[in-house]
């Protein structure tokens, strides 16, 4: 009975020695699936924080090229503006031009005779009539 004892106590001892040995790598095998997990959450919440810097980096993008384009747009009308206020000043040296050149400012002619020289060719017929009527 003291072999067969020695046996059975042999045999468990080469049992328990191989279940706990397996139990290790089970308990190991647990706490590496935990840690698995929890780097699994750690990445999740990297990836929302980088969607939510890229949604802002978007918005970011469109706030900048609205921007842009608003000042591309009131650029181009003080350009319109500029050249505006430029035709009109050179219009209105034109005019000052035409007036100093059809003024009477020293009013030596005048009549039918300054219109001729106003005027030149044009309407010079009808001037020719009003000489004729006036008896000149």
């Amino acid at each position: 009975m003291k072999t067969l004892t020695m046996v059975a106590v042999g045999g468990m001892v080469v049992a328990l020695s191989f279940g706990g040995a397996q139990a290790q790598e089970i308990k190991k095998d647990v706490q590496d699936i935990r840690q698995d997990r929890q780097e699994i959450r750690d990445d999740t919440r990297e990836i929302r924080q980088d969607r939510r810097e890229l949604r802002q980096d978007l918005k970011d993008r469109r706030d900048d090229v609205r921007d842009l384009k608003n000042a591309k747009d009131e650029k181009a009308d003080k350009n319109k503006a500029h050249a505006k206020h430029e035709k009109k000043a050179k219009d209105g040296a034109d005019k000052d031009a035409q007036a100093n050149e059809r003024g009477n400012e020293g009013g030596k002619l005048r009549g039918l005779d300054r219109a001729d020289q106003v005027a030149g060719e044009h309407g010079a017929r009808g001037r020719d009539n009003a000489r004729a009527r006036q008896g000149r």
